[in-house]
Formats: C-alpha cells, structure tokens, sequence
C-alpha cells in the first residue's frame, strides 16, 4: 500500500476554558495529585533560564537524548526561534521534590502561544504516592501558564516522520496521551511509502490535503498490535489509527 505523508509532524494543543485537561482516570490522579502536592514536596516555578540553569540542564538533556536512536544533535543553549519576526522570549519550567529539582522544560513565550522546545525529567518521583509523572504533570503546568497569559495553543514540538524508523513510536504515544493533535507543518517535505518495503515497526501520520489542517489518520505498521494496545486508546479521540500486519 502507498502512503503519503510529511516528513515532519507538528503537535498542539489548543486552549478551551473549562476542560480538564486529561480525559478519564488521568485526570483523576492528576486531580489527586494537584490536592496532596504540600504531602507530596512538589513544587515548580517558571523563570527565564539564565547560565545557571543551563549549566544544569544542557547535560542533563544531553544523557537523555544521547540514549536515543536518530537523534538530533541541537545546540540547546542557543536554540532560538521567531516570533513576529523577532526572538521569541525564552522560559523555563523547574519542578522540585523534597527540593530537588528533577527536570526542566525549556520554552518560548510566543505571542499565540506557549512553544515547548526541549524537556528532561526523571521517570520518577523521590516520593511514593503521585499517578502522574513528573513530565506529564509538566504538560499541565504549562498549559495553565499558557491559559493565564490568553494564549491560544501549545506546541509540542516537531518531530520527523514516520515515527520508528526516525523518531520513537513512544514519544508519538506520549504526546496522544497528553492531547495533543499531529498537524502537518508550514515547512515539510510530501512524500509517498511503499509498506512493503517496512521491516519494522513502523508508525506513519499521513497527509492531508492542505498544509495547516489538523492530521485525522496514521497507519500503524508491526508484528503484534498488543505493543501498542495504550497508543491505539489513547488516540482514539484525537486520531484514528489504522493497523497493518509487518
């Protein structure tokens, strides 16, 4: 079968007062979790990223991509984008546990929007109790900043396409499960596919007929569709995902 698709996948989440911001029993425990935070030691705070910061958080990025295939090697100090034809302003999300910072989010303060470039987190807590990790909870952080400061979305970031051969299907799966909707970028490459030359698996976001509409279906291509029985449901609302046999 014959797929076309871009080479790269945009996601956002738009902004919708009086929607909580999980679905089901994420919003749950994120409700649990936002009402034992003082039990718990949590707390964050937003800044503007000064040397300090970067000297924290570029290695600890660093370690964590360097652990993942294809990836980028970025100049995350340096790292700039345009607003309007201008810089766009840079913050950052810090979050503590029992006062120790366990990860950072680096993003830009945009006119419509609050723009995620680069994040790093522990997969755990320093304490037993939350059912939210430490980056999903990020996701919430800076969707209420984004909210307070009348944005109209956050943008999650461009990643290459398909997902498997460039970028990890689990980093597809993880941005589903936080809300937030592929759509194809201004600045893409279309391009066609042949399954049949897949070899492993492989998750593909096809494209649509204009470059700024949101993206409706993706073709999952494996050996054994229960690895992904998590990313089918929690696509369900945002995306259909259709399944081939490797």
């Amino acid at each position: 079968m014959i797929i076309k698709y871009p080479n790269k996948i945009a996601w956002r989440k738009r902004i919708m007062e009086g929607e909580n911001f999980f679905k089901g029993k994420k919003q749950v425990r994120l409700t649990k979790l936002l009402g034992n935070l003082d039990a718990y030691t949590i707390t964050h705070r937003f800044t503007v990223p000064d040397e300090k910061f970067f000297e924290w958080f570029c290695p600890e990025y660093e370690k964590m991509i360097s652990a993942k295939d294809n990836a980028l090697n970025i100049n995350v100090k340096n790292y700039s984008i345009q607003d309007d034809n201008k810089p766009a302003k840079r913050m950052a999300l810090e979050i503590y546990n029992n006062d120790i910072l366990i990860g950072a989010t680096l993003f830009f303060d945009c006119r419509l929007s609050a723009n995620i470039a680069f994040k790093t987190y522990k997969n755990k807590w320093n304490i037993v109790g939350p059912q939210i990790g430490p980056s999903l909870y990020s996701e919430y952080l800076i969707y209420e900043w984004a909210k307070e400061h009348n944005k109209k979305f956050v943008s999650l970031g461009v990643d290459r396409n398909p997902y498997g051969p460039n970028a990890s299907i689990g980093l597809a799966s993880y941005k589903l499960s936080a809300g937030y909707y592929p759509k194809q970028p201004k600045k893409c490459v279309l391009l066609e596919m042949d399954t049949d030359t897949i070899f492993s698996d492989t998750l593909i976001f096809s494209t649509n007929d204009t470059e700024k509409k949101q993206i409706l279906k993706a073709t999952l291509i494996t050996t054994n569709p229960k690895n992904y029985e998590l990313l089918l449901k929690q696509s369900k609302n945002i995306i259909q995902i259709d399944t081939l046999a490797l």
